[in-house]
């Protein structure tokens, strides 16, 4: 399920186009009379919904950070689109000619582009404060530049700042996103919600090992008789979760489950609460690790891993992939991150000025991409940022050599053309060999 937080009217316009669409019967709409509620709502949706979609960067801002929320956060940027849109109902307002305006939470270089190439005056950018917080503030940046004579209207994405100054009867648009740009924002929650469900039934598999030193302290008699107690709780616990058990000796046992119910089994030892991870039968200690893939040899690696790490801390620990670990307890600990890159990676990275991870999965975008000229807002789809990032990565291979600008790609509507990029993926490739 797709959980969706805004002010009334943008969740209302969403819903309106995912009837249109198939996704329709996905939403759990929450809308919000004052943007203060978006962390009680969205820690609501958490339980239930895999993603939770944001009508704009203002609620998204307060929930982004929020640890009491699980779910994949993802929100509703204002595109060129957009804007343009309610340039032109100025227009018509104002018979053809638009004042000089302030305007908030859009891309800086996107705005002033849409306004000069117009031929309007350029715009006052504001800015939103980077927590969410300060809507109170985005009005009152805008009242100072009204009461300046600097602009002589405002144009906000924000419903809250919209209602504040068209009750004192400022000269104020609302910037609202268009259809496509909704259409657009659906399709992708909806592509993060599969994607969340297809990871949960990811292959699984927990490691149980009897602790060597107290197996030896006991006679032969014992020992047997702890191997079997400890042998049918396992079982009840893998019948319990859906899981099979297997024997790999006379101390160890593998189960395998799904990711599901690994990460559900972290969130409940953090609760406090027993779980897979910390509730087995016998009065000996046993190590538990745990480790997910997209394969069985790879989620047994991982869980092989977490054992390790289990037996250094005494806490059980699961290895996901791309190298995260996670101790299962509750206790504040937020993990750490396997080296997982090889050497011409982290070369690669300190060219492009990145981290090693983020140039892993630069590499894995540009795969996906293919060897065809690209552009930023592909980059930025395949990559998981927003396209002013792209553009600066896209720039930093053209300066590493690795890419090259061939040329401009217009839009089939209004907005300004898109340079394109060749990349050298055979270099990279090569280089990271």
């Amino acid at each position: 399920m797709i959980g969706l937080i805004g002010p009334r009217d943008s969740v209302r316009a969403i819903q309106d186009v995912a009837t249109r669409t198939d996704f329709a019967g996905e939403l759990v709409p929450r809308p919000y009379e004052d943007a203060a509620q978006t962390s009680a709502l969205a820690r609501e949706l958490s339980h239930f919904c895999q993603v939770i979609l944001c009508t704009g960067r203002a609620p998204y801002a307060l929930i982004a950070d929020d640890p009491d929320v699980s779910s994949e956060v993802q929100y509703i940027s204002h595109s060129g689109a957009d804007l343009y849109h309610s340039i032109a109902q100025a227009l018509i307002e104002d018979g053809g000619t638009v004042p000089k305006v302030s305007v908030d939470t859009m891309e800086a270089t996107d705005t002033i582009f849409a306004f000069t190439e117009l031929g309007l005056p350029e715009p006052e950018l504001v800015e939103l404060s980077a927590d969410g917080s300060g809507l109170d503030a985005l009005a009152a940046q805008h009242r100072a530049l009204l009461a300046d004579g600097t602009v002589q209207a405002v144009m906000t994405c924000v419903s809250q700042v919209y209602a504040d100054l068209a009750a004192d009867d400022v000269r104020v648009w609302r910037i609202s996103h268009t259809r496509p740009t909704l259409a657009e924002a659906l399709s992708r929650a909806h592509l993060a919600d599969q994607l969340v469900r297809s990871r949960s039934l990811e292959l699984g598999v927990v490691l149980f090992e009897i602790d060597e030193a107290e197996l030896r302290k006991l006679s032969s008699f014992e020992r047997e008789n702890t191997r079997l107690t400890v042998h049918q709780h396992l079982l009840k616990l893998a019948h319990k979760h859906s899981g099979r058990l297997n024997n790999l000796d006379e101390r160890s046992f593998l189960m395998t489950v799904t990711r599901g119910v690994i990460e559900e089994a972290i969130q409940r030892a953090k609760d406090n609460q027993r779980s897979l991870l910390t509730e087995f039968g016998g009065e000996v200690r046993i190590h538990i690790g745990a480790g997910t893939g997209t394969s069985y040899s790879f989620a047994e690696a991982n869980a092989r891993q977490a054992l390790e790490f289990t037996k250094q801390q005494s806490t059980p620990h699961v290895v996901f992939p791309g190298g995260q670990v996670v101790a299962a307890t509750a206790q504040d600990d937020p993990g750490f991150q396997l080296q997982n890159t090889s050497g011409p990676v982290l070369d690669l990275a300190s060219r492009l000025g990145i981290g090693p991870l983020s140039a892993r999965r630069l590499m894995n975008a540009l795969g996906r991409l293919g060897h065809e000229p690209i552009t930023a807002q592909q980059l930025a789809h395949a990559y998981g940022v927003q396209a002013r990032s792209a553009r600066r990565l896209l720039a930093s291979l053209c300066e590493a050599g690795l890419a090259a600008e061939v040329g401009l790609r217009a839009h089939p509507g209004a907005g300004r053309p898109q340079t394109v990029y060749e990349v050298d993926l055979s270099q990279i490739m090569v280089e990271t060999d």
